[in-house]
């Protein structure tokens, strides 16, 4: 009988404690919001198909080669913004369901907090964090990241404006314009498999090289307003594979010339 009860409560242990935890930011990190223009964050507050193409599909690639859960957290406030974010997440796609909104209008702290809860009830061993340079999750993160040394921490910053003063991701965090330099990360990381990358430049490669420069409305890749001056594709990020020269090309194009 005392065997018994041992084995249930491992089992129930293991099914309570994942040991990869994903977490992801919305606004500008999946959705194409704007956040830092007024004008432009007011036009894209309740557009529900305005999302980074790639995204849901290299998050269901994490999900599937880890059997890792999937949480967004937002700073946007529930009560305005739950309908339009939880529609854009299912019109794109997006694994995972549960999302984690800003309940005080007030709060600059409901970031950490929630990721504090996450971590106390999910216990994971490794995380991986997505979030961008729009607003502060490039501090939010590293502070959650000190706060707990045991856990294998990968953090993801969209560069989706110019990498200023306070706007550049911190050493040992990953800045990336699409999905492509995510996943090469991923594979020097172990974190993804090559069926997954193969897909992911099947479905998506031609489709990035051959956007217009001059797309804001619907599922995109990069949006005309995007600012990322001071990114470049460097050698580190290169795992088993290399990104597609041309890849590399538009990118470091855009964010030279902007």
């Amino acid at each position: 009988m005392r065997n018994l009860i041992l084995v249930a409560s491992l089992l129930l242990s293991f099914g309570i404690h994942a040991n990869v935890v994903v977490v992801s930011d919305i606004d500008d990190t999946v959705k194409v919001a704007h956040v830092r223009d007024f004008k432009g964050l007011i036009r894209n507050a309740f557009k529900v198909n305005n999302r980074f193409l790639g995204m849901s599909d290299l998050l269901r690639s994490l999900q599937d080669d880890n059997e890792a859960e999937i949480i967004y957290l937002t700073n946007a406030p529930k009560k305005i913004m739950k309908w339009s974010h939880t529609t854009l997440l299912k019109n794109g796609n997006f694994p995972g369901d549960k999302v984690y909104f800003r309940e005080d209008l007030s709060s600059d702290e409901h970031k950490t907090k929630t990721l504090r809860k996450i971590i106390e009830n999910k216990r994971p061993t490794k995380m991986v964090l997505f979030g961008d340079n729009g607003e502060k999750d490039i501090y939010f993160y590293e502070t959650i990241k000190n706060e707990y040394p045991s856990i294998d921490f990968t953090i993801f910053i969209r560069t989706v404006y110019n990498l200023d003063k306070d706007h550049t991701p911190l050493p040992g965090q990953f800045p990336y314009v699409t999905p492509f330099e995510v996943a090469n990360t991923l594979d020097k990381l172990g974190l993804i498999n090559q069926e997954s990358i193969d897909e992911l430049y099947k479905k998506h490669a031609i489709n990035l090289l051959s956007e217009s420069r001059n797309v804001d409305e619907g599922p995109m890749y990069l949006p005309k307003w995007m600012k990322c001056r001071g990114f470049q594709i460097s050698d580190y990020l290169d795992g088993h594979f290399s990104i597609d020269l041309s890849i590399k090309k538009k990118i470091n194009r855009i964010c030279k010339s902007k």
